[in-house]
């Protein structure tokens, strides 16, 4: 399920959608916590993932995303 973040906005769901690498970014956990600002990242071994909080997620985690540069709509 897609998680609100704005009156008409909508954030990714990770890993089904994924983030390109290096854009800055807006993640909040499955639960819907804002996790806070992250950094798209690519691993040799896990492939895709999202850095946040000090730790990098691969795709065993469920989080919602929105590029940094799209927060003016929310």
């Amino acid at each position: 399920m897609r998680l609100k973040v704005g009156e008409n906005k909508w954030a990714s769901y990770f890993p089904q959608e994924r983030p390109m690498k290096g854009r800055k970014l807006k993640v909040w956990a499955e639960h819907g916590g804002f996790l806070g600002e992250g950094l798209a990242t690519e691993r040799c071994k896990t492939g895709g993932g999202i850095f946040v909080a000090g730790m990098h997620f691969d795709s065993d985690y469920i989080l919602h995303w929105i590029y940094d540069d799209e927060t003016e709509d929310l």
